[in-house]
């Protein structure tokens, strides 16, 4: 869990025009200044299970984060707002991968499914969202911390179009791809949760087993007679996972 605030400063803050934005990260020892903000035009919302929303939903299952924080009004906030209240809850969402594809798959599928919203890119790949109507569907999804995500039904019983599309990017954030020893790696410390991706990758007619624990972790395994149905079925975005299992099929 990530125990940050994030205070909005300035006129773009205020009256929530698109461009530039600065976002002022509190830690205990300084301010750091270090972002933009993207708003996206107005889009459809609702509980059905797209390929964006389902990709959406693996990406804060793997290397995603959701949490609420308290912000403290300001006085002129106070004097404005319809609520008197001095402090206010704030729903964050944040997604952190250093794989450039991956971060803008994750933008333009949050663009598709909720339309106007803030998107902070920050440095060392972290991107930070804030709204209510996100935070609380995917909750209710079951994208929590790595101990506790699920697979919901809608999901679960999805097409297998859906279900590749979700095993493709959890597997994007969280697979090893083995080029010595010919086999894909998805360890998790989460076992009800694996053993429900397990579930999955058997729905779209691939095989694998779950060895552990190694050091409180299970492992997910596909081994090398399932490499050309991995590939064919889910593979990966992620860059340079695509290209080791290109090698490992060509291999064959």
């Amino acid at each position: 869990m990530i125990h940050s605030f994030y205070l909005d400063r300035g006129p773009v803050a205020q009256h929530g025009r698109a461009g530039d934005r600065d976002l002022m990260l509190l830690t205990t020892r300084s301010w750091v200044r270090n972002s933009k903000a993207t708003k996206f035009p107005p889009g459809p919302s609702n509980f059905n299970i797209s390929p964006e929303k389902a990709r959406i939903h693996a990406h804060l299952c793997g290397d995603g984060d959701l949490f609420i924080y308290i912000r403290k009004r300001s006085p002129s906030s106070r004097r404005t707002s319809w609520s008197k209240d001095t402090n206010f809850k704030v729903y964050t969402i944040e997604y952190n991968n250093m794989s450039l594809a991956l971060r803008k798959q994750f933008i333009n599928d949050v663009k598709k499914t909720y339309g106007n919203v803030y998107i902070y890119e920050r440095s060392r790949g972290k991107i930070t969202i804030r709204r209510k109507e996100i935070y609380e569907e995917m909750v209710k999804l079951c994208a929590k911390n790595s101990r506790k995500w699920r697979i919901p039904k809608e999901i679960l019983n999805a097409s297998n179009e859906i279900k590749s599309t979700w095993l493709e990017a959890f597997y994007d954030d969280e697979a090893t791809v083995d080029v010595n020893h010919k086999r894909i790696d998805l360890k998790s410390v989460n076992l009800k949760g694996l053993k429900q991706v397990k579930l999955l990758v058997s729905d779209v007619g691939i095989r694998s087993y779950i060895n552990g624990p190694y050091e409180r972790m299970w492992m997910l395994r596909i081994s090398s007679n399932e490499i050309k149905k991995f590939y064919e079925t889910i593979n990966f975005v992620h860059p340079s996972k695509k290209k080791k299992l290109k090698i490992l099929v060509t291999a064959q």
